[in-house]
């Protein structure tokens, strides 16, 4: 790149100047001066003459070499435009191709192009990747986002030994809402109970998303005792009629990672307490206690 920005100083509006300029010094100067030489000398000895020519074949000869190298070289910023597009297709990475000060040639504007167009490439996939994996109303997770979540919780407790709980939430007077107060006071509702479990009890690696309906799905990466007690102040505090939201009860069922669970076991689990708790009047956690290794099913105990 230092070959292109001394020309871009020279010929800061044309690359073709750039190669022209190249050509004209390296090759066609020596010719010219040897065809100079020859008219001025054509009464010489043959003998100078001869080594005239031979001179001048050489620098011809070594001018071809240096324009060669120096055409490679101004060719370096398209080479940086391939790798730049490999890069960005392989590993999702954005370059900065050109400085804008190198000028405003037909090759910087080529990479300043490659360079936008990019950007805005990435920020659209960026965009349609988030609204793949959000829920519109509530911008939690949605259940491609959770069950994304979930494995990547399970694999880092895993590769960790990190303690991991996962609760399974059911609404149990969403219906209620609805029915007295309208629909928009029941999508208040949801939007709350996620701002509010952000709010109180996740932490900077922990995720809540809305399995579907009034199902929502969080991850604590924390002590099952820990997980507990914050999953206790947000049951609290949606309890209470808040900022105009109508207080909302639930049914939580909730499952400790242990080594040997995939992400598919842990949520059948969680999931099989929460109903537990459903039917037994809701409105309770209650969490799965495994009987031995082996077991996926087991006893439940109120939290």
């Amino acid at each position: 790149m230092k070959t292109y920005a001394v020309f871009s100083h020279l010929f800061p509006h044309s690359y073709r100047a750039k190669i022209m300029a190249v050509m004209l010094v390296c090759i066609a100067l020596p010719m010219l001066a040897l065809v100079a030489w020859l008219a001025s000398n054509n009464d010489a000895a043959p003998e100078r003459i001869l080594l005239g020519i031979g001179i001048g074949l050489a620098a011809t000869l070594v001018g071809t070499v240096v324009a060669l190298l120096l055409v490679y070289h101004l060719l370096q910023p398209l080479r940086r435009a391939v790798a730049a597009l490999d890069d960005y297709e392989g590993q999702r990475v954005l370059p900065r191709l050109v400085p804008h000060e190198l000028g405003q040639d037909e090759m910087s504007r080529l990479l300043n192009g490659i360079q936008r167009v990019l950007h805005n490439v990435d920020g659209a996939r960026r965009h349609l990747e988030q609204y793949a994996l959000e829920d519109p109303l509530t911008e939690a997770m949605n259940r491609r986002g959770c069950t994304n979540a979930l494995n990547a919780s399970v694999e880092e407790a895993r590769t960790g030994r990190t303690p991991f709980t996962l609760f399974v939430v059911d609404l149990d007077n969403l219906k209620t809402i609805n029915d007295e107060h309208g629909h928009a006071a029941g999508d208040f509702a949801l939007v709350s109970l996620v701002r509010i479990a952000r709010e109180c009890c996740l932490g900077e690696r922990d995720w809540i998303g809305r399995w579907g309906g009034d199902e929502f799905v969080l991850g604590m990466h924390a002590d099952p005792d820990i997980a507990l007690d914050r999953m206790r102040v947000w049951i609290e505090v949606l309890s209470r009629p808040v900022d105009g939201m109508r207080p909302v009860h639930v049914s939580v069922g909730a499952a400790a990672w242990r080594p040997g669970l995939e992400a598919g076991q842990l949520y059948r689990m969680a999931d099989a307490v929460m109903y537990q708790a459903k039917f037994a009047g809701g409105r309770r956690v209650l969490v799965h206690e495994a009987q031995d290794e082996d077991s996926e099913i087991a006893s439940p105990r109120r939290a």
